[in-house]
């Protein structure tokens, strides 16, 4: 089994950004992460911010709708390296081998402080995760994601809303790190439809729930 654990990449600033945030606004609060893989961000989110409980969601299980090369790996060893990435944190970490919608049900309307999207990245998965987690989110919490990369005009979307990323290719040259996003289409789409405004950072988004903020970013 691979040892994810030991290959933890340092913080982004963006994410770091996000994490400041909710630092500041939220003081012992009930944490949600929709995709944590490797665990390197649920570390992160843990580290900086001492949530009360953090729900790591994620079925680490390939299917069809999953356009990334992560869908690819090992997911049953990727899931043990992550316990194993914050087992120091003990039950204040629980994590929910699930599909994104049907985990959201188990949580009451507003009884999330921060809420963070980072599954399948393309257009109809992620406007999905909206619809369902930002109810779950209290008044003054945050809903934020990550991936935002799809700046592009519609004409360079597939049918399905997405653009195809490739970020690294093997020494054959074929794609090794790649995906569909549609983040900011998804975001975008569901800030207007509900008139509410969002918050970018890097490749990071932020949605604050009845709460007018004043960061300033780098």
């Amino acid at each position: 089994m691979t040892d994810f654990s030991q290959m933890i990449p340092p913080l982004r600033p963006d994410r770091e950004n996000v994490l400041t945030c909710a630092n500041q606004l939220i003081k012992a609060g009930v944490f949600v992460e929709v995709g944590t893989h490797k665990g390197d961000f649920a570390a992160d989110i843990m580290r900086y911010c001492s949530p009360a409980k953090l729900y790591c969601v994620d079925p680490y299980q390939s299917y069809e709708g999953f356009k990334d090369a992560h869908n690819l790996e090992a997911l049953d060893d990727v899931f043990e390296s992550a316990k194993n990435r914050v087992s120091a944190y003990g039950d204040k970490v629980e994590f929910l081998r699930m599909y994104s919608k049907p985990a959201s049900e188990r949580f009451a309307d507003k009884s999330l402080d921060f809420t963070y999207i980072d599954g399948n990245h393309s257009y109809r998965y992620v406007l999905e995760d909206l619809e369902a987690w930002f109810p779950k989110v209290k008044e003054g919490g945050m809903l934020c994601g990550d991936d935002a990369i799809d700046t592009v005009v519609d004409a360079e979307r597939n049918e399905e809303g997405d653009i195809v990323q490739v970020w690294t290719r093997n020494e054959k040259g074929e794609p090794a790190s790649w995906g569909h996003y549609g983040v900011v289409k998804a975001v975008n789409e569901f800030t207007q439809k509900n008139g509410l405004k969002y918050y970018s950072t890097g490749t990071q988004f932020m949605i604050f729930k009845g709460r007018n903020v004043n960061f300033k970013f780098q």
